[in-house]
Formats: C-alpha cells, structure tokens, sequence
C-alpha cells in the first residue's frame, strides 16, 4: 500500500522506518485560539484581539504486521521515531512545525491488533508552518543602520533575529522594528567576539556574547523597556533601525510564517 503523504521528523522520512509501515492519511487540525474579550455595560463584549494557542497534525499509519509480536517490533520503532522536533509534510515544500508528539504508538487491542496507529503532533510555541529558509540583510561597521528586510508568509508578524560584531564592545545597543524596541547597556563582549539575538526552538529569546566557541548569556543587559521580543511583520518590506555608540556590524534574519 502507497503512503498518502511522506512525513519526517528531524529528518528522517517515517516510512523509512520499514517497508511494512505506511501512513493512510495525514489530517492538519484548525489552530487552537484564545480571544481577548471585555464586557460591554449593556451586555455581551468587544475582542480586542486574538492569540494562536496551537497547531495539530495528525498522522494515521498502517502496520502491516504478521502477528501480533511482529506488529509490536514495528510499534517499537515508531516509539522510537516519535518525539520532538521539526516535523514535513511532503504536501507542505520547504515549510516545517516545531512540534512535540502528544499522542504517539500505543499496543492497543490485542484481539484488533490490525487497527491502525494515531500519532498526534503539536506546535505551541510557534503554532505556524515556519519557512525553511530565512531571509536575510547585513550592514557593514557603522554607529546607525537602517536596513530593508523582504519576508514571505500568511502569518501577522514573524521573530526578528540579529548577529551583532564590533572591534570594540558598545554600552549601548537600540534595536526598532514597526513593532517592538530593544536596548541592551554594556554587553561587555570580548574584542572579535559576536552578540547574538535569537529565538531558540521553543520561542524563547536568547540574547548572548559568543566568542571561540564559548557562549555566554547577556539576557541581564536587556533593559526593563525593551519588549519581550522584536517583530516584524510577514508578507511585506520591513524597515529595521539600529543605533549604537560605536561603530558595528550586524546580520539580521527573519522566517515568514504561513498560517
């Protein structure tokens, strides 16, 4: 029997696994939401706005087992395949969900042990089909920069992302997107070292010095204003500032999101 669809998680296709386990269908679930609402006087209330909790797929996988222990050695690597990462989908190119499995092979009936297995998978923290590819836009040594960066996708806005290298360490960095701020006080990098802000697989922002293979965190240099993130908006130009009392060069980087 033919799979549907191909579906891999951190790289590694499922059908891969053995030529007796095939994928029957592949179902993607409508992203979970969470609505911002106040009370009006007079009854019933106003949105003010409107969050992506989740995003759910699906997998359906027949297991063309001999014999109830064959089918167990076979449930067996699907254990093994299932857990977190980056999951594609041979439907969606160059697009991939960080996800972990929330329900994954189970022995089930031993007396309907043909049935087909469920595998569920779920991203949370970024809830969108992420491009494979970031864009991308550099500034050479200067203290001001005002950069142009072009990303694709359905979704609102997408996480900004930048690679910040000096000969001589600022005491001030400001960073302004459409949306967001950020200013960093005395990093204090080495000399030839590199200040990193980034997104790590789980939606969290990571600000660090890294130098000779050594990372160290500067999350401490944030300034209460900054906000949580920076952000930038998908399916357009956006323009990116940054200002700094010496002179730097910076990398930035951005994935468009597809809803």
């Amino acid at each position: 029997m033919e799979s549907v669809c191909r579906v891999a998680l951190n790289g590694i296709d499922l059908t891969d696994l053995d030529r007796d386990i095939t994928i029957r269908d592949v179902a993607e679930h409508p992203p979970v939401m969470r609505n911002a609402v106040y009370p009006l006087a007079g009854g019933g209330s106003v949105m003010t706005g409107q969050k992506r909790e989740s995003l759910t797929v699906e997998v359906l996988v027949d297991i063309a087992g001999r014999s109830p222990l064959h089918r167990q050695l076979l449930m067996d690597k699907l254990a093994g395949w299932c857990g977190s990462g980056r999951l594609t989908l041979s439907s969606r190119p160059d697009r991939y969900l960080q996800v972990v499995c929330e329900e994954g092979p189970v022995p089930g009936s031993h007396r309907r042990w043909t049935d087909p297995v469920r595998l569920r998978f779920t991203a949370f923290a970024v809830p969108y089909w992420q491009h494979m590819t970031a864009a991308c836009a550099s500034s050479p040594n200067a203290k001001q920069h005002t950069l142009s960066l072009p990303v694709g996708g359905t979704a609102d806005k997408t996480v900004l992302e930048a690679d910040i290298t000096f000969a001589q360490s600022p005491e001030k960095i400001i960073l302004r997107t459409e949306f967001s701020f950020m200013e960093l006080t005395a990093p204090d990098i080495p000399a030839g070292g590199m200040l990193t802000i980034r997104q790590d697989a789980w939606g969290r922002t990571v600000i660090s010095a890294e130098k000779s293979g050594e990372t160290t965190s500067r999350m401490a240099c944030r300034t209460i204003a900054s906000s949580d993130r920076l952000e930038i908006a998908c399916g357009r130009t956006n323009i990116i500032r940054l200002e700094s009392d010496r002179d730097i060069a910076v990398t930035i980087r951005a994935r468009g999101l597809d809803k």
